[in-house]
């Protein structure tokens, strides 16, 4: 007769099975052909779990128990996104995210070296031969007075590009980008042309801007011959199976198949960011983390109708295979003089745990000063475009603006030498040497560093931050 044991284990499987599937019906119950009908696992298991109550005058089962229906456990574990069936649509985009990334990390060395490369040249030149290595070149005002010059002309040409040339006056960042999956090929290029100059000039900026929007458009227009590889492997694999698909209609696509289309060129896109940003943060996780946190779960789901974790798999390609290209690249180019640190600077000790919330707590309070900041100079530029807008016009404020914006973030570049650019060529000569800068250098530095940014983005590479 059944035993105790035996009891508690077929009470575990039908609370198991009820949990995946639900309580089964009354009919279903009660005919265990109508179960295989229905394709109702628990029912199925609960009818199994009967018949091993039925035993005859021995103990034994009367009946061997009914395994679940077919197709039960991929009711359970739901359709897999890496089918070893054809059509193999995920393989196809998953080696197209593969050449995608390799390329955009090659893209990216090029653009970084540019932008990081050229502001060197100049900020070193004739009477700062030292800059910045020596922590004496940091001191107030001790930059060279040329680099007035020079933010002021790069305000000429920007303000002509943005003006003249591309006749833009702001533009969405790759924060949009990221958030509507979104990219404008033509526009990227502006983007990406304008914030090269601004960088190459010293602007108080990074590369993310420029970097993000030129890989997100090349991104879109890689996704048309990544849906047209994808449309063909389907179409091929449908015809071995049925000649009809042959026929010309077949190669126009179902509305259904224009959504799948659409959710896959928002995919590359995303790739394609995640493969720019693994080139300029420390590892691809973070990356991966950054471009899945700002658009939101909720978001890539629902809105986007991207399936998280096939979605996590193959970004999670794109960035590990663009950072290793990036890293096998990087050591033959100019970017390797910015490997400046010697090794490890400070022993770590229990005491670094408290010392590392007071810097999350000073860290939130810079960033409500740098909100501040924003405010402040957004609502000065702001008044001074529509007033300008009424005396001289849009293109001309444009320049003029831009003019102004790159005589101020060069003047106080000149005043406060550890400002210009976006830190990365000081960041070395800080963590080193910074015993040897004064704290008023270096917390002076700080929020002039906030202000020469928000002037930058203002006046000249404008874009929606906020």
């Amino acid at each position: 007769p059944p035993t105790a044991t035996t009891a508690s284990q077929n009470s575990g499987r039908r609370a198991a099975a009820l949990a995946a599937y639900g309580p089964p019906t009354p009919s279903m119950t009660a005919n265990s052909d109508q179960n295989e009908e229905e394709g109702h696992p628990a029912a199925s298991i609960e009818a199994a779990i009967n018949n091993e109550s039925d035993v005859d005058a021995d103990g034994k089962p009367a009946s061997p128990p009914q395994p679940p229906p077919a197709g039960a456990i991929q009711a359970l574990l739901g359709q897999p996104y890496a089918s070893p069936t054809p059509p193999f649509t995920y393989f196809v985009e998953t080696i197209a995210i593969i050449i995608q990334s390799a390329a955009l990390s090659l893209f990216s060395l090029g653009y970084l070296n540019v932008v990081f490369e050229v502001p060197k040249l100049w900020l070193s030149m004739q009477g700062n031969e030292a800059y910045p290595a020596d922590p004496a070149t940091t001191t107030f005002l001790s930059g060279n007075p040329a680099w007035i010059g020079i933010g002021a002309f790069t305000g000429v040409l920007v303000g002509i590009l943005k003006g003249y040339v591309f006749k833009f006056d702001d533009y969405k960042g790759f924060i949009d980008d990221l958030l509507t999956l979104e990219s404008d090929p033509r526009e990227s290029v502006k983007v990406a042309i304008t914030c090269l100059v601004s960088l190459m000039g010293g602007a108080s900026l990074g590369p993310e801007s420029g970097l993000g929007s030129a890989c997100g458009g090349m991104s879109k227009l890689w996704a048309v011959v990544v849906n047209k590889a994808c449309r063909f492997v389907e179409n091929k694999g449908r015809s071995s199976g049925n000649a009809e698909t042959t026929s010309p209609a077949a190669d126009e696509n179902t509305e259904e198949e224009d959504v799948v289309e659409s959710r896959r060129t928002k995919l590359i896109i995303l790739a394609g960011m995640v493969a720019a940003f693994s080139t300029i943060l420390p590892t691809p996780a973070s990356t991966i983390l950054l471009c899945l946190e700002l658009p939101g779960f909720e978001s890539l789901t629902k809105e986007h109708g991207l399936p998280y974790v096939k979605t996590v798999s193959q970004l999670t390609i794109a960035g590990t295979v663009s950072f290793l290209v990036f890293d096998h690249f990087y050591d033959n180019t100019y970017l390797a003089t910015q490997r400046l640190l010697p090794g490890f600077l400070h022993q770590y000790a229990t005491s670094d745990v408290f010392i590392g919330i007071f810097f999350g707590v000073l860290g939130a309070a810079l960033a409500l000063a740098y909100f501040v900041t924003a405010g402040i100079t957004k609502g000065v530029t702001g008044n001074a475009k529509i007033y300008l807008d009424e005396k001289v016009g849009k293109e001309r404020r444009i320049v003029l603006v831009a003019i102004i914006g790159g005589t101020l973030f060069g003047s106080l570049g000149y005043i406060f030498p550890l400002t210009l650019g976006d830190g990365s060529y000081q960041i070395g000569t800080v963590i080193v040497g910074g015993g040897n800068i004064s704290a008023a250098v270096l917390v002076s530095s700080a929020f002039v560093k906030m202000l020469t940014f928000w002037i930058s983005n203002e006046t000249g590479s404008s874009i929606h931050y906020l």
